[in-house]
């Protein structure tokens, strides 16, 4: 980037600022991010870039939405959709709806959350983004969650947890696990919810994936809930097990606990679950 500047070689500083915005962002570092991204953005409409602006748009929102301005996040996503749609960057475009998506969750307007986040899941279906796939499939079983569609969001959170596994996609699998708990917990099986949020912590520092903000608003306060229902003995054993669980023995006991309540598997089964 210094020597950039030294060249006077605006467009390639705004692209490493912007790079830079990113690497503090994935590392859980929001606020020095924010900083960066606002930078990159001013460069970028000093150059005219239209995808580096996109890019640094779909950034102020994401570092909006872990500060908790859901609103502002939403605007910045607005026009980096609207702008990425122009440019018919598909890849911009999965990054704006997943953002929007998460961004009505929180605000609990469910039924956006729901629209966006399918639109952005036909789309990485459509070219066939992996990455995009699972983070879509995840937030849209948290929304089908919210929703108390138990069964579909099982359904959500088994493909995406599946996949990952196929794919061996170590860093977004403790994210789907925590969602797997929050399943279990909302299913009152307190046991099995700790289990395997045990077991997310414990990848979490292995792989080095930080706890971000949204992270802790989602999972946070139902698993302290459980505290609350659980004696310290056997809260304490549950974490012990999971942190003793190898990685395979957690997707197995994800996946083969996840639809086995009389309670959400018969009617609701049999209601429509395209998706």
């Amino acid at each position: 980037m210094i020597i950039w500047q030294g060249l006077g070689d605006t467009q390639n500083v705004a692209t490493s600022v912007g790079n830079l915005a990113t690497v503090l962002r994935t590392q859980g570092k929001i606020s020095q991010a924010a900083i960066f991204y606002e930078q990159a953005a001013y460069l970028n409409q000093i150059v005219g870039s239209k995808p580096n602006m996109a890019r640094s748009l779909y950034g102020l929102g994401t570092v909006k939405l872990h500060q908790g301005n859901f609103e502002v996040a939403i605007t910045y996503y607005k026009r980096g959709l609207t702008l990425s749609e122009e440019l018919g960057d598909k890849n911009i475009i999965l990054n704006a709806l997943n953002g929007m998506g998460r961004a009505y969750l929180f605000l609990n307007s469910l039924n956006q959350a729901f629209l966006f986040t399918k639109r952005g899941l036909d789309i990485a279906r459509e070219i066939d983004n992996k990455d995009s796939i699972i983070n879509m499939l995840i937030n849209l079983a948290h929304v089908t969650l919210a929703q108390k569609k138990y069964y579909k969001a099982g359904l959500l959170f088994k493909e995406s947890l599946t996949t990952l596994r196929n794919f061996s996609m170590m860093r977004l699998i403790p994210e789907c696990l925590e969602g797997f708990a929050i399943f279990f917990i909302m299913q009152q099986h307190l046991t099995d919810a700790i289990h395997l949020w045990s077991h997310a912590q414990k990848l979490r520092k292995t792989c080095r994936v930080p706890v971000l903000p949204t992270d802790n608003w989602l999972c946070e306060k139902h698993v302290t809930e459980t505290r609350t229902h659980l004696d310290e003995d056997t809260w304490q054993q549950a974490w012990e097990t999971g942190q003793k669980m190898s990685l395979e023995e957690a997707i197995d006991y994800a996946l083969e606990h996840v639809l086995v309540d009389e309670r959400i598997v018969g009617e609701e089964a049999r209601q429509e679950t395209d998706y």
